[in-house]
């Protein structure tokens, strides 16, 4: 029989990242210097390379931008992700051979992103179809109609992602592309929707947190704005950085214990009661328990 199942708290995700993280410093240290740093810089100058309201001055520019920041997110989540894994079960984390796993990670990270825009794409293109129809027929009930098919897609769209929330991860652990990572993820998800919706809220609270100080610059002038330019150049990409990092490693542990949910983490490791799942550089040990039926 299945295991039971058991409550996955984010409090004891984020816990557990950290200590992954702890465990080893050094190699995710240089690893968010090389790859998640350039992608949070890249994300918070693109106000100031193309500011709102205005048209690219050069379309290759933008091309080269988008490309460029494509590179580096996906090179961010494969290599984390890869060390996230292996440092779980603390297995030795080497920087040249976590970098070469991109070369088997890179485009199946990029087919499963490709499907996943496809379908988000297909729901705005009904939406859109949808709020065509209802303003031709424009009565009484327009705004209402309107603000309710609003609500139903973000929910819609919301549930999309918790179901796709481990997806990536699906890829580079488990070597899977297109539309089966998504498929996996939401066979793994379910019962941790909930924790994976606070995961998506936190991230909502980092980027009110970014906007923020887009704003303020925005609205200074002289060399005010200069001042908060720099600030959020500085401050903000180093808060990104450490907030992508955690939440890249979390979204692993959030993986494994949905494994454990589903009694495969067992199957895995061959546990009879207790397994010891990570010894960190000083000893210390996190233990996931097993309980058979």
């Amino acid at each position: 029989m299945s295991a039971p199942k058991q409550d996955i708290s984010l409090r004891g995700i984020l816990s557990e990242a950290r200590r992954i993280i702890k465990a080893k410093r050094n190699h995710f240290t240089i690893l968010s210097l090389i790859l998640v740093l350039p992608y949070s810089f890249l994300l918070l100058i693109y106000p100031t390379i193309f500011p709102f309201g205005s048209q690219p001055n050069s379309t290759l520019l933008l091309g080269i931008y988008c490309i460029v920041l494509l590179v580096f997110s996906l090179s961010s989540i494969g290599t984390v992700t890869y060390s996230a894994f292996h440092g779980y079960y603390n297995r030795p984390l080497d920087l040249i051979a976590t970098l070469k796993s991109l070369s088997s990670s890179m485009i199946p990270l990029f087919s499963t992103t490709m499907v996943l825009q496809l379908i988000i794409s297909l729901i705005s293109f009904v939406v859109g179809i949808l709020a065509v129809l209802f303003y031709t027929s424009y009565n009484e009930y327009f705004t209402l109609t309107m603000i309710l098919l609003v609500l139903i897609t973000f929910v819609y769209v919301t549930y999309i992602q918790l179901n796709f929330f481990v997806a990536n991860v699906v890829v580079v652990v488990e070597s899977k592309w297109g539309y089966a990572p998504l498929k996996r993820s939401a066979y793994l998800m379910k019962g941790a929707k909930m924790v994976g919706f606070k995961m998506i809220m936190l991230g909502v609270l980092n980027s009110l947190f970014v906007w923020s100080c887009f704003l303020k610059s925005w609205k200074a002038d002289g060399d005010e704005f200069w001042v908060w330019m720099l600030f959020r150049m500085v401050v903000g990409s180093f808060w990104m950085t450490v907030v992508l990092k955690y939440y890249l490693v979390a979204n692993v542990v959030l993986y494994i214990y949905c494994m454990k949910l589903h009694g495969e983490l067992a199957m895995e490791i061959h546990a009879e009661e207790y397994v010891s799942l990570l010894i960190d550089d000083n000893g210390n040990k996190s233990v996931v328990d097993v309980v058979h039926v």
